[in-house]
């Protein structure tokens, strides 16, 4: 029987098993930093202007992706 190759998507795509590792973890860290800014406490609210969520996370994630694929292709 044989196993998949879990970097097989990775490399398709030109970014090495080890980057979309990093890409990933990355994407989660995002992820947590963004949904905690999306919702402020309401003194953090009353002091700052309250994020989108879907859209910061959109755009996050896309510049991270267009980052690592740059870079691997460097």
């Amino acid at each position: 029987m044989q196993q998949d190759d879990p970097c097989r998507d990775a490399r398709q795509a030109g970014v090495s098993c080890t980057g979309a590792a990093q890409l990933t973890a990355t994407m989660i860290m995002a992820v947590g930093a963004v949904w905690t800014h999306a919702r402020p406490s309401p003194a953090m609210l009353a002091a700052t202007k309250q994020l989108d969520f879907v859209t910061t996370l959109r755009e996050t994630v896309a510049t991270l992706t267009a980052g690592t694929l740059a870079r691997a292709s460097a």
